[in-house]
C-alpha cells in the first residue's frame, strides 16, 4: 500500500494554472508557454472541469475554485443547443466552428455531470444541474463512435442515472460482441487514441448498475488491451504514428500521455470494484510510465513546471506541454488519490 500512499498528497497544479486564462485553458503549448495560435478547445476545458471537481473532494486549494468557474463558464458559453457545443475558440475568444465533434459533446456531457454531482461549489452544482437538464444526447445513441458513447455513459454514471446508463452501456457491449474475436478482444477493428475509455465506462456502469456483463467485458477487454500495450514488461501505448489495425502492424511511436492516463483510470476503477491486486499494480505501473518506465527510459514529467511532455517520439521526447497531457495525468493521479483515502 506504500506505493499508493504517495497519491495521498496533492498533485502539482502549477502548469494547469499557468495554462489557464480568464477564458479557459489554452489548448497547446510551445515548451511550457501557452500557444496562442491554437486558442482553446472544449475538450480540454471539460477535462479541466472534471479535474477540479475531483480535486475539490480530496484536497484544498483556494485557487482551484477560480479555475473551476472559468472552465465551467467556457462550457456554458460554448453551448449551442441540446445536442451541440462549439469545440474550438480562438485566443481572441471567438468560436471557430459551427458545432463540435461527437467526442467533444460526450466529454462535455460527462464534465457537466461531474460538476453537478461532485463540485464543492454549490452555485456551480446548481448551474450545472440546470444545464444538464437542457442536454439531449439521444441523437448520438445510434451513432458509430465508440468514444462519444463511452463519455456519455460516464456522464450518466456521474449523474447516478442507472436506467439511461444501462441503455448506453448496452451499446458498448454490442460493439464489443460485434467486433471481438478470440485474438482481437476489442470494441472496434482498430486501436486509436484514448483506447481504455470504453473499459473505464463499462467498469463505472457495472459499479452503478450491478450488471455483471459490464464488468466481465471490462475485465476481458482490459486484459487484452494491456497485453498489446506492452513491449516486454514495459508499458507502451499504441502510437499515433499509424495506430494499430486488426491484422496490421502496431505503431510504436508517437506514444501519448493521454493513453497512459486512460489505462491508469481503467485499472484503478477495476481495482476499486474487484479489489484484485493485479489492477492496482497495473495502475501504478502505468503511472510509472510517466516517470521513465517506458521504452525510451525517459521521464515525461517536467519538475520545473509541473507539466507533462506531449509524448514519446522515436528520437526522445516531444517537449511541448499541452493541456491534454497535463490534465489527463492529473485525472489519473486523482483516481489513485481516491483509492488512497
Amino acid at each position: 500500500m506504500s506505493e499508493l500512499q504517495k497519491f495521498g498528497t496533492s498533485p502539482d497544479l502549477r502548469h494547469l494554472k499557468a495554462m489557464t486564462t480568464s477564458f479557459g485553458i489554452v489548448q497547446h503549448a510551445v515548451g511550457s508557454e501557452p500557444d496562442r495560435n491554437f486558442g482553446y478547445s472544449i475538450d480540454d476545458c471539460a477535462r479541466a472541469l472534471i479535474t477540479c471537481s475531483w480535486y475539490s473532494k480530496l484536497f484544498n486549494d483556494e485557487d482551484l475554485s477560480k479555475l473551476e468557474e472559468i472552465n465551467y463558464s467556457f462550457l456554458e458559453q460554448a453551448y449551442i443547443g441540446p445536442e451541440s457545443f462549439h469545440n474550438f475558440y480562438s485566443y481572441e475568444e471567438k468560436p471557430l466552428d459551427e458545432r463540435g465533434s461527437d467526442d467533444s459533446y460526450g466529454r462535455t456531457f460527462w464534465a457537466i455531470a461531474e460538476t453537478m454531482t461532485n463540485s464543492s461549489n454549490a452555485e456551480l452544482r446548481k448551474s450545472a444541474s440546470q444545464l444538464w437538464g437542457r442536454l439531449n444526447p439521444a441523437i448520438y445513441l445510434s451513432g458509430i463512435y465508440l468514444r462519444s458513447k463511452s463519455y456519455i455513459t460516464l456522464g450518466l454514471c456521474a449523474a447516478n442515472d442507472r436506467d439511461n446508463c444501462s441503455i448506453w452501456a448496452d451499446q458498448l457491449v454490442n460493439m464489443f460482441k460485434n467486433n471481438s474475436s478470440k485474438s482481437w478482444q476489442w470494441f472496434e477493428p482498430s486501436l486509436h487514441y484514448c483506447n481504455a475509455i470504453p473499459i473505464y465506462a463499462l467498469a463505472r456502469a457495472a459499479e452503478l448498475t450491478g450488471k455483471k456483463e459490464y464488468l466481465e467485458i471490462a475485465e476481458k477487454s482490459f486484459s487484452w488491451l494491456n497485453e498489446v500495450s506492452h513491449i516486454g514488461n514495459v508499458p507502451a501505448p499504441i502510437g499515433q504514428n499509424g495506430w494499430y489495425h486488426h491484422s496490421g502492424d502496431k505503431a510504436i511511436y508517437d506514444q501519448q500521455p493521454v493513453d497512459a492516463a486512460k489505462m491508469a483510470l481503467a485499472a484503478s476503477e477495476l481495482y476499486k470494484i474487484t479489489k484484485k491486486d493485479i489492477y492496482l499494480q497495473t495502475a501504478l505501473s502505468w503511472m510509472d510510465w510517466y516517470e521513465g518506465n517506458n521504452i525510451n527510459k525517459l521521464s515525461v514529467i517536467n519538475p520545473e513546471t509541473g507539466g507533462i511532455y506531449d509524448g514519446l517520439t522515436q528520437t526522445g521526447i516531444n517537449t511541448n506541454q499541452g493541456a491534454e497531457s497535463t490534465i489527463t495525468y492529473l485525472l489519473a493521479y486523482l483516481s489513485l488519490s481516491r483509492l488512497s483515502e
